[in-house]
């Protein structure tokens, strides 16, 4: 996955009326600011670089818990 910091160019309306997705343009992943596909992203739109660096920090949350 490329990081785009800039609305996506190719998603346009049949793009997301094709993937069911009807984000045209893509969504700004909320932690870094980069511009994803909405299927590439995770549940709460984070790209797949901060996706994981969030379950990393929530399994240590956990670890320190216990």
């Amino acid at each position: 996955m490329s990081k785009r910091y800039r609305p996506l160019t190719f998603c346009d309306r049949d793009c997301a009326a094709s993937n069911h997705c009807g984000a045209m343009g893509g969504v700004q992943c909320p932690d870094c600011g980069c511009w994803i596909c909405p299927i590439e992203g995770d549940e709460d739109g984070r790209c797949d670089d901060c996706a994981e660096r969030h379950r990393l920090e929530m399994e240590e949350e956990q670890e320190d818990k216990r």
